[in-house]
This record gives structure tokens, sequence and C-alpha cells, in this order.
């Protein structure tokens, strides 16, 4: 977009069909943004794309023969029009086959039949004029398949060193020189060379026998486990092509770690699938303290990779779970079982599962007395769990006390960004304490907390970084809803979503976009937004069923705005049902209060049962905000009736005179004009 803005760009993706996943989903990202002045064109064998819809398709058929006739007199080779005819028919009007064949055939005769490899990818046309070239010299190809092995482009220092370890000799010059005169490799550099198409170098890799494959691999691990900056991808690679299983795990579970801080999950799971893999076809003892710890790392970081993939939020393989739950039970320290536990409260929660949470979290309490920081984060997750049953005079000291000691740790950031589920403990602990402290009627307090955990998110470098700055935003986004301040979660929202614009943090994007409609729906709540919030409850049930009530809320309140009644007690009965099924009774005296206004007119007795009863559940929750919303209803109802033994306008009174910061809540003032 910033470059876009200066001037027309192009951007041209060649071989996309060769994208790794992450790189996949960059380029979508720019094909569904539809950016003015962005042309974007995609060189690909794939008949569809992922992004398919958002683009245009030019399909290239077959070359006619005047065409490829042009391209092979432009490459100099000299045919009669006999033989290029022949040649031609064979070809299915492809250029590079059409050019490869008429190489061949200056060398010898095309009939001229070899044995195929068919376990090669290499089309047969193909290996038939390849094998043409190569079989020439011995020696050559020989040394084309150590440098296939090396690469689509590879150093001479480096093929010298790993094809005298496997070919006895290093006196590589003549036969370089000929492979390059052949058109099978060109120079780049004094040290670089590249394969003259990837098909060529397919084939030269291809040629030896699985063994002599292995041990090719195995001499350019050993050359590059010589280099400190080796990319552990690559070398993970060479180790696991040459049979070296446990080193090969290794590097590869350093590959994973990288692929995380780079944000690109995909890869990460992909190679983690194959850490285990490789762990369980190890022939080494199975009870090694190495081996179990490899697992142990690779399982843990498998379960915080694939909760960000996964579209159940937090959730990740029961299998994995169980299976990292038995190793830490029978040899893990206290601190790993503690963040283990951690993973699974977490994903409780998210889906509300509470009576589940509050066993994981007497066990987490119990892992955690010798830790100072998973103390504090299992207090912090049990006021966390209160809060969302509905105890607010519990949650709002607890979560805030923990949050602040959390902070006062000066944890390294490195180890805050790794502590547990990919998220940074501390900027997160504090973010949660904004909304509670809104609720308790705390505003000035609430918003110097919500500043201190950006500011704190802000710290973070490394893995967590970008989800922990989401993480933040989006209770601090909350935080501005439950106040009614539709233009600062608009603002939020839009940040997260340019979180969720990087590889495998789509479901970032989906947070920022719903907080942007809730903030839209604050600010005007018409009836075609208020169908959308609906609808994104209804759909976030099914993933995060936590947060679906908020939504169903916001919703109702819009809906009775706009005189819709029928559409308000739809949406109330969704955030019912959801908080009696699960316990999660934190906004109930909410519901109350908004079923009683749906009853208005129609039946005066009930509508003040229900206020009366919002008025008691919030009272007892510590929810001030909703409190004085419900005393006020009921005095404008009937200023002469009782509640919990008092006349209304006095508990009204009473509840006005204990409110921490009145000045910042249009409660307050409607209550004292009410009361004046």
């Amino acid at each position: 977009t910033i470059c876009a803005a200066s001037g027309p760009v192009m951007v041209i993706a060649e071989d996309a069909h060769w994208l790794d996943p992450s790189s996949n989903e960059a380029l979508g990202r720019i094909v569904s943004a539809h950016i003015p002045g962005v042309l974007v064109l995609i060189a690909t064998r794939l008949s569809s794309l992922l992004f398919s819809d958002e683009i245009n398709t030019v399909p290239l058929g077959p070359l006619s023969e005047s065409e490829l006739r042009r391209i092979i007199e432009r490459n100099k080779i000299d045919l009669s029009d006999s033989e290029l005819t022949t040649l031609l028919n064979q070809t299915a009007g492809n250029p590079f086959f059409a050019t490869e064949l008429a190489r061949s055939s200056q060398l010898e005769t095309i009939g001229t039949r070899r044995a195929l490899l068919p376990h090669s990818g290499v089309p047969i046309v193909v290996q038939q004029a390849l094998r043409a070239q190569l079989d020439r010299s011995a020696s050559a190809a020989s040394l084309a398949s150590t440098a296939a092995v090396l690469g689509q482009t590879f150093k001479v220092s480096q093929l010298v060193t790993v094809h005298a370890s496997v070919a006895g000799h290093s006196e590589i010059d003549e036969d370089l020189a000929w492979l390059e005169s052949s058109g099978i490799v060109s120079s780049l550099d004094g040290d670089s060379y590249r394969f003259r198409h990837a098909l060529v170098r397919q084939l030269a890799y291809d040629l030896p026998v699985r063994d002599q494959l292995r041990l090719r691999h195995s001499a350019v691990a050993d050359v590059l486990l010589e280099h400190d900056d080796v990319s552990s991808a690559l070398l993970g690679l060479h180790l696991d092509s040459a049979g070296r299983w446990a080193e090969a795990a290794k590097a590869k579970l350093e590959a994973a770690k990288d692929c995380r801080a780079a944000g690109a999950f995909r890869e990460g799971s992909e190679l983690l699938d194959r850490v285990l893999e490789l762990l369980e076809n190890d022939q080494a003892d199975e009870s090694s303290a190495d081996r179990r710890r490899a697992e142990i790392e690779a399982l843990e970081l498998r379960s915080i990779i694939g909760a960000t993939l996964d579209e159940k939020l937090y959730s990740a393989n029961p299998l994995d779970r169980a299976r990292l739950n038995e190793l830490l039970e029978d040899h893990g320290d206290q601190a790993s079982r503690a963040r283990a536990v951690t993973r699974d409260w977490a994903s409780a929660m998210v889906m509300s599962d509470l009576r589940r949470g509050g066993g994981l979290l007497r066990e987490l309490c119990r892992l955690s007395k010798s830790d100072e920081v998973a103390w504090n984060m299992a207090r912090h997750f049990r006021a966390t769990h209160m809060m969302y049953r509905g105890n607010y005079r519990y949650a709002a000291p607890t979560l805030t006390e923990t949050a602040l000691s959390l902070a006062k740790l000066g944890l390294r950031p490195e180890f805050r960004a790794s502590w547990s589920t990919a998220d940074d403990p501390v900027s997160v602990a504090l973010s949660r304490v904004p909304p509670v402290l809104w609720m308790r009627g705390e505003a000035e307090q609430a918003r110097a907390v919500a500043e201190q955990a950006a500011h704190e998110a802000a710290t973070i470098a490394g893995p967590s970084a970008a989800m922990a700055a989401a993480h933040v935003k989006a209770n601090t986004a909350l935080y501005y809803e439950l106040s009614g301040n539709g233009h600062e979660t608009i603002q939020l929202g839009g940040e997260i979503v340019e979180v969720g614009a990087g590889p495998g943090l789509a479901f970032w994007e989906q947070i920022g976009q719903l907080h942007q409609l809730v903030g839209g729906v604050i600010l005007e709540p018409h009836p075609e937004r208020l169908g959308q919030l609906h609808g994104a409850a209804q759909s976030l049930e099914k993933v995060a069923r936590l947060f679906a009530p908020v939504l169903y809320l916001e919703a109702a309140r819009g809906y009775l705005s706009q005189g819709l009644v029928a559409d308000a007690v739809r949406s109330l009965d969704g955030a019912a049902s959801i908080a009696d099924e699960t316990g999660a009774r934190w906004l109930w005296a909410e519901i109350l209060r908004l079923r009683a206004a749906c009853a208005a007119g129609q039946d005066p007795v009930e509508q003040m049962r229900l206020l009366s009863e919002s008025a008691g559940w919030a009272k007892r929750q510590g929810a001030r905000v909703i409190e004085l919303r419900a005393l006020g209803d009921l005095i404008e109802l009937d200023s002469t009736v009782m509640v919990d033994g008092s006349v209304v306008t006095d508990r009204a009174d009473a509840a006005l005179g204990s409110f921490p910061s009145p000045d910042h809540y249009p409660e307050c003032h409607r209550l004292a004009e009410l009361l004046a």
C-alpha cells in the first residue's frame, strides 16, 4: 500500500506452484486487498489457486509449430526441416521439451532408449533428452548429481569439498566447464553456478541410487555443520535425507522455532510433524533423556503453533496433549507441567468450560507454589475464572495485584515471549484488568492500566510479539466496548487487523474486524449492522463461546434503541443460554436489566421483578455500573418500590455515594438527576 501510494506497482510471482504456505498466504492477501495501483502477475502450473476467485486467469496453451521453430532457431540449434518436424510432433507444444529434444538430437539419435528413472518427477520425454546430454561424460554427470544435492544454485567451494568425499577426487574444473558448455549449468559469479532449469537439476539429482544420495546429503550436512550461521531448515533437510534421524530432529526443531518467530506457522507445523516422525524412527534408546526432552519440546511447540492455526482458537490436538501430559507427568519438572496445564486451561476457558477450567486451576496452583511467575499466573487465572463466574468483587483486586506483581518481576522479554501459550504473560495479564475496573466504577485506574498493558506489549520481541500485541488490543477493545466508546473500539479494531495481516495470523484479522463491527454498532446501531453482529455472535459461539455473550448483549442494546423488541429478545436468549449452560454469569445482571426493558409497557410487575433481580445480582457481583443502571430504571418505573429491604431511592443514594469515579459515567449523572 505504501509503495503504491507513490506510483503504479507490479508484483510478479513466478513458479507459484512452488510457493511455501506462508508466501502463498501473503500473496493471497495482496491479491484480495485490491490495492489501487497494484498489478499482480502470477505464473503457475496449478490449474487453480487458493485465492482463484480473486484473480483473472489467462490459461497458456501449447505453442504453435512456427513459434517453436523460432525458439529453436534462437538457441542456434541446426536441424533439417524434416528432423525439426519429427521433433516438434513429440513435444505437444511445450517450449522447454522442444528445446531439450533439439539439443539432444544433435548429440545422437533420439530413438536410442536409455534406462528410465520411474521415481523421478521429470517427464519421460525430457528424461530421454537430458540423459542424452549427461551420459556423454560419466564424471561430469556424477558432479552434476552432487551439485544437484546442494541445490538449484550452488557454490563451487562447497561442491569441491562435498564431491571429494563421495567421488574420491576434488579436481572438478574440467567437468564443471563441460557442464557449462553443454548448457547444464551457467555461471553466476566467480564461486556460484545455477542449473539452467529446475527439471535439469531434478534429473541430475535422481541419477544416483539411494545410498549414493544419502552419502551426498551427509557430506553436505557435514560441510554446513562447520558454519555457525547455517540455516537450521537447510541443515535439517540434508540430515533427514542422509538418514541421520536424531540430528535431523534436533535441526528441524530449531527450524520450527525460527518459523514460529517469523510467523510462518504452517511451515513450523509441518516441520514439527516430521520431528516427531524422526524421533519415532530413531533406533536410539527410547528412554534417553535427550530424546524425551526433544519430544516434549516438539509437542509443546506444536501445541502453541496448532493453537494459532486452528479455527477453534486455543484448541490443540487432543492426542498431543495426552502424550505431552504423560511425558511431563513422568519426566517433566513442575514449571513445564504448569505451562502445559495453562494451555489446557486457556482451551477450556475459550469454550467457556468453566467446570473443567476450575479443576485445571486447582492443579495449576498445586504445581506453581515453588515458581513465582507461575504462582502469580495461577492466581491471575483464578481471578479471571471468578470474573467469568460473575464475581467482580473478588476478581478486580486480585487481577490488579497479580498483573502488577508480574510487571514488577522484571522478566526478560525473551522469557516473557515464550512462557506459555505464545502470549506475553505480563502485558496480557494487565490487559485483562481494565474491563473489570470499569465495571467496578474505577474508570481512571482502568485507562491507566490499559496504557501500561500497551507499553508492556511494546517491549516484547520475538515469537510472541505480534500475538501479545493483538491480545492486549483485543482486551482493551472490550474495555472500550463496555464503556460505550465506539471510536476507540474501531481504531483498536483496525490496529488488530494490521497485526492479523501477517502470515499465519488471520485469526487476529477476523477479531479486529469483529471489534470494528462492534464499534460501528455502538456509534450507529442500524438494523443491518445489528443483524451482522447477531450473526457474528452465533458464529463465535461455535469456536469461542466465552466471548459470544458480549456480542449478543451489544446487539440487544442496539435492537432496543431501534424499538426492535423481538430481535432484542432473540439476542438476549442467545446470551442467557450460554450463561445458564456454562456458568459464565459475568454479565447476568445486564441480561436481566435488558429483559426488563423488553417487557416495558406490557407487564410492569414483571418488569420491576426483573430490575430488582438485576440490581441484586449486580451488587453481589460487584458490577457497580450495572447496579446504577438497574436502580435508575426502577426509579423511573416506581420510586417507592422496595429493593432488598430498602426503598429504591435510598438504595440508589447509597450506591451513588460509594461510586469511585462518578464524573466519568453517564449512569451516575442520570441517577443524580432522578434522585434530585
